[in-house]
């Protein structure tokens, strides 16, 4: 894939040039709160910082092992880091939309969630991580903010509300009216994904599908491990009353159910198209990340039943090509926000 950039007018109509200082209350006012789940081990990070401590490599940035799990949380359960953004103050449908990116180091294991028997057919449900699926070097997500009128400028009290949001998950994103977003006072919050950082705004267990993982490895599960298996899906996990299942755990023990990230209290960088100059991490085309293979497949992590049996039919199934689509040898990481389709279209809003 070949990086791009597009120039979106962030000014049409007759709507006002805003100030420097309208532009940081703006994103302030309505920043997110992130929720991580408490074994998250790739946390977000500072992507100036990363990209000074960082070499260039083949067009793509060699991010040091040492700085990918990201900024260190608190026995408190908080952690602050920069967050990315952009303002289109008249974008479509007339309204102003905010976009706010987070970036990580390192994107982890992907998540899965397994129905099971135990004792007497009892039906239970445990989540866990299965390295290296999904593994890629840095992570960029986001969210895209609609609100519900133009943003003149002044007191943000005054500004518009939000009308509606976009949740980047994976190579998508879901728009999401008012009335079923979550707040903490202007702040829309965001649950991310364990290890994969997929937002979301509920909290729980999202299942994604994958039509050759769903047809085979799912499939087969109940005949290789004799049912003790009834089903797997492809997650995104974000709750921690079932089992949760991972290799190692994060450096820091929290006290609370989640790690919270509260945006606004950190450094907000506006990376607008019309806001000019930039510095060189923000216009750098490349890849955030060198290639990494996803296919040396583990063993589910101890406690997970009949991880023999799944890693056995995992393995079989890429072996015969089944699972081509789902892993790779040679995954790149991302590149950054601007060179990014959503910069430039803003997930299309719907109205």
């Amino acid at each position: 894939m070949v990086p791009f950039v597009f120039v979106i007018s962030a000014l049409v109509g007759s709507a006002l040039a805003l100030t420097t200082q309208d532009r940081q209350a703006i994103l302030a006012q309505y920043a997110p709160l992130v929720y991580f789940h408490p074994k998250e081990r790739w946390m977000p990070a500072d992507p100036a910082s990363h990209f000074s401590k960082s070499q260039i490599v083949h067009g793509a940035l060699d991010v040091p092992d040492n700085l990918k799990a990201g900024n260190i949380v608190d026995s408190s359960g908080n952690v602050h880091a920069p967050v990315s953004a952009q303002i289109v103050q008249n974008g479509p449908f007339g309204k102003t939309h905010l976009q706010y990116w987070f970036y990580h180091g390192f994107n982890g294991n992907q998540g899965f969630q397994i129905g099971t028997f135990s004792g007497f057919f009892k039906k239970t449900k445990a989540n866990f991580e299965w390295a290296p699926i999904a593994n890629h070097n840095s992570d960029w997500e986001h969210i895209t903010v609609q609100l519900d009128g133009v943003y003149q400028g002044g007191n943000v009290s005054n500004a518009p509300q939000i009308s509606q949001i976009a949740y980047a998950q994976h190579s998508d994103a879901a728009w999401v009216s008012r009335s079923s977003i979550s707040f903490s006072g202007t702040h829309p919050i965001v649950y991310s994904g364990l290890n994969s950082h997929a937002s979301y705004p509920d909290y729980g267990t999202h299942f994604n599908t994958n039509p050759t993982f769903d047809n085979f490895v799912s499939a087969i599960a109940p005949f290789i491990t004799l049912a003790s298996v009834r089903w797997i899906h492809i997650a995104d996990i974000h709750e921690s009353e079932d089992p949760v299942y991972t290799y190692q755990n994060p450096p820091v023990t929290v006290s609370t159910p989640e790690v919270s990230w509260s945006t606004w209290q950190s450094t907000i960088y506006d990376i607008s198209n019309d806001n000019t100059p930039l510095p060189a991490w923000a216009t750098f085309d490349g890849y955030w990340g060198q290639p990494l293979d996803q296919t040396q497949f583990q063993k589910p992590p101890d406690g997970v039943p009949s991880q023999t049996v799944l890693y056995d039919g995992l393995k079989a199934a890429y072996d015969i090509g089944s699972l081509k689509s789902f892993v790779n040898q040679n995954t790149t990481g991302e590149p950054g926000p601007r060179q990014h389709g959503s910069w430039t279209d803003l997930d299309s809003p719907p109205n």
